[in-house]
C-alpha cells in the first residue's frame, strides 16, 4: 500500500495550536474510538504522547488478525481529541492488478468526503474538494484527494486535508490534516473587483523577462510574475501584501541555481595554455585571506560543456579543517569556495549584516559579475547537521533580462557571520534573445488561462520572522491566480507554461483535438484520463503505429512500467514475447501479430499454442495465420477483440492500438465480452 506518511514530514502537516488543553490519554482514546469502526479482532493496542513547546499530540494504533488476514489502524489526535492523521490498512494477498480501477476519481472523492465527515467532522464540514478533472487509476494504485478549507466562501489553501482512497476498494485508507485555529477571517465585503485587481497586479507587481535553459538545452525567454517575495494584491486596498514569511513551519519556498555539468580531465589531456597549480594557489591566497595557515592537500582538473577548465583544490590545516576551492585554470577566477559547516541556534548576525558580508565577499571574488546581479535574495536555511545559516542569492541581470540559471550563491553562518560557501554559475555563451510577444500579451495569456480571484493567505505578524505559534500569524484577503496555474508565459510562443517550458493545458478539452469525431474517441479519452498518454494537442489516430511504439504502450499497459529501445526489447526477448529476428522497431505491425504479442505478454503463450484446440466466432477465421488461431481465440475470450470479424492482416494504427490497450485494461465481470 502506498501511504502519504513521508509527506507529513516534508509539509510539516500537523497543525500548530494556539492553546493548551489538558486531557488524559484515556479520554483522548475514548473520544477517538467513538469516531472509528475498530474491528473487534484488533486487540493489540499501543499509544504514546509527543510533547513540544507549542503542542501535544496523541498517537495510538490498533492491530489484529483473523482467518482472512488482519489489519492496522493508526491515529494521531490533538489535545481536543480531533483526529489529524489516520491510516487504515487491511492485510491480504492482493499483489496489484494491471486493470483500471472499477471506480473513478469522482467516486473516490465522494467516498473520502463521506468518511471524513464521520472521522473528523471538526474539519470536514469546512473543506471542499479541490477542483480537478475526473480520472482513472489502476487497481494497484490509489486516489489522492485534496480538500481545501473555505471560510466565507473563500478558499484558504494553507489549511487542507489530503486523503487517500485505494483504487481496489471503497474505503478511506489514509488522511492528514493541516489546520490553524484561526477564527477571524475578513469577510469579502467592499472589496475591489477582479478587473481592478488585475490592473493593480500589472502596475504594482508586474511581470519580468527571465532567460532559462529549456528542456532542449536552448536558452529561451519566459515572462514571469514578480512574486519572489510572496506578494499579493490586497482585495480591499489594491496595495501589495507580503506574507513576511522567510522560513519556519509556515514557509516552503526555496530557490537554488542549477549546477553545471562537468567532467574530470586526465593530466595527459590538458591543453598547454593552462596556468600551473602553483600559480593559481598564489592567486587564491591573495584573494581569500582565510587560506593562511592551510596547506595543499589534493587537486584535480575539471572541464564543463563550454570547454572551461577548472582546478578543484583542497586545503587542510593541522586540525584537519578542510577548505575546498574551485578556480578557472586560465583566468584565475574563483568559482567555488567552501569550508567546514558553522551553525548554531543563536543568531549572532541579522539579515542585513549577512547580506552586506555576502556582497563584500562577492565583490572581492567576482567584481565584474556582481555588478550585473540583483541586490540579493536572502533565506534562512537549515544546515545539514542542524541549526541555521543564511543563503544569499545574487541573480544575474543583463540588458534588463533576468538570467535565472546564472548568478552567485553565498552561505553565511547565522551565528558567527563567517562565509561558509561561495559559488558562481555563469554561462558565457548565452545568445542574444529577444521576446516575440509583449508584456501586455503575456498578461492577457495568463488571465485567459487562470482565474484571478480572491483567497486568504497566511502572513507573519510584524517583525515575527519565524512563526512558531498560531498567535504569530494572521490572514489577509488577497487576489491571486489559482494555485495550479503556472504564472509563466513562453515569450516566444505566448503559451502559459511551466518553468521547464512545457505548456500548461487547462483540461483535456485542449488535448487530442483530432479525435472528437473518431470512433475510437472513448478508448483514447479513457486512457488519457488514466494518465496512460501524455498530454498533447494531437493524437494522429489514423497514423500507423510502429512496432517499437506499440510495444512501449503494450508493456506500459500490462506491466505498468515504461521501457524504451534496447531495454524494452531485451525484456521482450527474456519473456519470450518476441524473437530477436522479429525486431523491426520502425516498421508497421499487423493486427494478428499485435494480438499475438499482447496474449504472450499476458502469459498465455503455452495455452495459445496448443494445436487443434481452438475455434473462434470470427467470420474471417480462415484469413488468420493458422499458427495464431489460439491467440485470436484467447483474445476473444479475454474481451481484447470484439465483434464478429478479426481482419488479421490490417495494419495497426494509433487508434487501433489504443482500442487494444483499452480492452486489455478495462475491468470486466467474469464472462463479460464487448461486441
Amino acid at each position: 500500500m502506498k501511504i502519504i506518511s513521508v509527506m507529513l514530514i516534508i509539509l510539516n502537516i500537523f497543525p500548530i495550536m494556539s492553546f493548551s488543553a489538558e486531557n488524559s490519554m484515556q479520554g483522548i482514546v475514548s473520544t477517538v474510538k467513538k469516531k472509528l469502526d475498530i474491528p473487534e479482532y484488533y486487540t493489540e493496542f499501543h499509544s504514546d504522547i509527543k510533547q513540544s513547546a507549542t503542542e501535544t499530540l496523541y498517537n495510538m494504533s490498533w492491530r489484529g488478525e483473523n482467518s482472512k488476514g488482519g489489519g492496522y489502524v493508526g491515529v494521531t489526535a490533538d489535545e481536543l481529541g480531533r483526529i489529524i492523521y489516520y491510516n487504515n490498512y487491511e492485510y491480504g494477498s492482493f499483489e496489484g492488478d494491471y486493470k483500471l480501477a472499477a471506480f473513478d476519481y469522482g467516486q473516490a472523492e465522494q467516498i473520502a468526503y463521506e468518511q471524513l465527515k464521520k472521522i473528523c467532522p471538526e474539519f470536514a464540514y469546512s473543506v471542499r474538494p479541490k477542483s480537478r478533472e475526473n480520472y482513472l487509476v489502476r487497481n494497484s494504485d490509489f486516489y489522492q484527494i485534496h480538500f481545501v478549507r473555505f471560510e466565507n466562501d473563500v478558499p484558504y489553501y494553507d489549511n487542507y486535508i489530503i486523503a487517500t482512497v485505494n483504487a481496489r476498494d471503497n474505503i478511506l485508507s489514509e488522511f492528514a490534516v493541516r489546520w490553524y485555529d484561526i477564527i477571524n477571517f475578513p469577510k469579502p465585503q467592499g472589496i475591489i473587483t477582479s478587473e481592478q485587481a488585475k490592473s493593480m497586479l500589472k502596475k504594482r507587481i508586474g511581470i519580468s523577462l527571465e532567460c532559462i535553459t529549456d528542456t532542449t538545452g536552448k536558452a529561451s525567454l519566459l515572462y514571469s510574475v514578480n512574486k519572489q517575495k510572496a506578494e499579493y494584491i490586497n482585495a480591499f486596498t489594491g496595495e501589495i501584501n507580503n506574507t513576511n514569511l522567510t522560513w519556519g513551519k509556515y514557509f516552503t519556498g526555496n530557490t537554488i541555481f542549477q549546477t553545471r555539468a562537468e567532467n574530470r580531465v586526465a593530466a595527459g589531456d590538458l591543453p598547454p595554455d593552462l596556468l600551473s597549480v602553483t600559480e593559481v594557489i598564489n592567486g587564491i591566497r591573495a584573494k581569500i585571506k582565510i587560506i593562511s595557515g592551510y596547506t595543499l592537500k589534493t587537486h584535480t582538473t575539471l572541464t564543463d560543456l563550454q570547454d572551461n577548465y577548472y582546478y578543484k583544490i583542497q586545503f587542510a590545516n593541522t586540525q584537519d579543517s578542510i577548505i575546498n576551492v574551485e578556480i578557472n585554470a586560465k583566468t584565475q577566477e574563483i568559482t567555488r569556495f567552501s569550508l567546514g559547516e558553522d551553525y548554531g541556534e543563536d543568531y549572532g548576525i541579522h539579515e542585513q549584516e549577512a547580506l552586506d558580508k555576502a556582497f563584500e565577499f562577492a565583490r572581492d571574488l567576482a567584481p565584474e559579475k556582481i555588478k550585473i546581479c540583483d541586490m540579493g535574495e536572502i533565506n534562512k536555511v537549515q544546515a545539514e547537521n542542524g541549526g541555521y545559516n543564511y543563503r544569499i542569492m545574487f541573480t544575474r541581470y543583463d540588458t534588463g533580462i533576468k538570467y535565472t540559471d546564472n548568478g552567485i550563491v553565498i552561505i553565511i553562518s547565522a551565528q558567527s557571520g563567517r562565509v561558509l560557501s561561495f559559488q558562481t554559475i555563469w554561462d558565457n555563451t548565452l545568445p542574444d534573445v529577444r521576446p516575440d510577444i509583449t508584456e501586455e500579451e503575456a498578461f492577457q495569456a495568463l488571465f485567459s488561462k487562470g482565474e484571478y480571484s480572491v483567497r486568504y493567505i497566511t502572513i507573519s505578524k510584524s517583525k515575527i520572522k519565524i512563526p512558531k505559534n498560531v498567535n504569530d500569524i494572521d490572514v489577509r484577503l488577497v487576489y491571486d491566480f489559482l494555485p495550479e496555474v503556472p504564472q509563466n508565459v513562453n515569450a516566444h510562443t505566448g503559451e502559459v507554461c511551466y518553468r521547464n517550458f512545457v505548456p500548461f493545458l487547462k483540461d483535456t478539452s485542449e488535448v487530442f483535438l483530432d479525435i472528437e469525431q473518431h470512433p475510437s474517441k472513448k478508448a483514447i479519452k479513457t486512457l488519457l484520463s488514466a494518465d496512460f498518454f501524455d498530454y498533447d494537442k494531437y493524437f494522429y489516430p489514423d497514423n500507423d503505429i510502429t512496432q517499437a511504439q506499440y510495444f512501449n504502450w503494450l508493456y506500459k499497459a500490462i506491466k505498468n512500467y515504461v521501457l524504451y529501445g534496447d531495454e524494452l526489447y531485451k525484456e521482450l526477448y527474456q519473456q519470450s514475447v518476441l524473437e530477436i529476428q522479429e525486431r523491426e522497431g520502425d516498421a508497421t505491425i499487423t493486427f494478428e501479430n499485435a494480438i499475438k504479442y499482447a496474449v504472450r505478454l499476458l502469459g498465455f503463450t503455452k495455452a495459445a499454442e496448443l494445436k487443434d484446440t481452438y475455434k473462434t466466432n470470427f467470420i474471417d477465421e480462415g484469413a488468420i495465420n493458422p499458427e495464431l488461431i489460439g491467440y485470436a481465440a484467447i483474445a476473444q475470450g479475454l474481451g481484447i477483440v470484439g465483434g464478429n470479424a478479426f481482419v488479421p492482416k490490417r495494419t495497426v494504427t494509433n487508434s487501433l492500438a489504443a482500442e487494444i490497450i483499452y480492452n486489455i485494461l478495462i475491468p470486466r465481470k467474469r464472462g463479460e465480452n464487448e461486441n
